[in-house]
């Protein structure tokens, strides 16, 4: 599900370099919009969230292209408080922007990541399902949840159902950084230092 791993994983990050990249719009289960852009890649409201106002979800792209020493600083911070059994790559690293009530999914093409706290990280909750079954999901017996504050980082099993909720009514987004693995979450436990 998830597993809270550090509480100091602080970086510099200028927001205003990432706040006005173009959109390019992504349908969950599509393939995937082929680009060399740096951009958002932000994700079409479903049918569902469609009906729920001001909710967005985004991913950076080419994030190491046009913020090189970010990540830089980054893949050296991985190392120093996750340890180097894995071979971090600055490819994967993304920031992730979202705002307002996110639908219950699992991520396409990733099975974990690490969520890191950047800004505003406290105006939502994450909350998991114990099962994929999503009638199961709002019953209170069958989440977990956590809210994740600036500098705190997160290992996530993103093949487990999960949502996003506000914390409070915001126009404001709040950002993270993610780190995508095809490995799943288990595996990972068994490599990444915790500190």
């Amino acid at each position: 599900m998830f597993k809270k791993l550090a509480t100091n994983f602080f970086v510099d990050f200028d927001r205003s370099i990432i706040e006005n990249l173009p959109d390019l719009k992504h349908q969950y289960g599509q393939p995937y919009p082929v680009s060399e852009e740096i951009h958002w890649m932000s994700y079409e409201a479903s049918e569902n969230e469609a009906k729920i106002p001001n909710s967005d979800i985004s991913f950076s792209t080419h994030t190491y292209k046009f913020m090189p020493e970010f990540t830089e600083n980054v893949i050296e911070k991985f190392k120093e408080t996750f340890g180097t059994e894995i071979s971090w790559d600055k490819e994967r690293i993304r920031i992730l922007r979202t705002k307002g009530y996110i639908y219950p999914h699992v991520d396409e093409v990733r099975n974990s990541c690490i969520n890191i706290g950047l800004f505003n990280s406290n105006l939502a909750i994450t909350h998991f399902g114990k099962t994929n079954n999503i009638s199961d999901f709002e019953e209170p017996l069958n989440t977990e949840s956590y809210i994740c504050q600036d500098g705190e980082a997160y290992l996530l099993n993103v093949q487990n159902l999960h949502a996003i909720y506000p914390t409070k009514e915001s126009n404001e987004f709040r950002y993270l950084i993610t780190y995508s693995f095809i490995a799943d979450y288990n595996t990972l436990l068994k490599y990444i230092k915790q500190s």
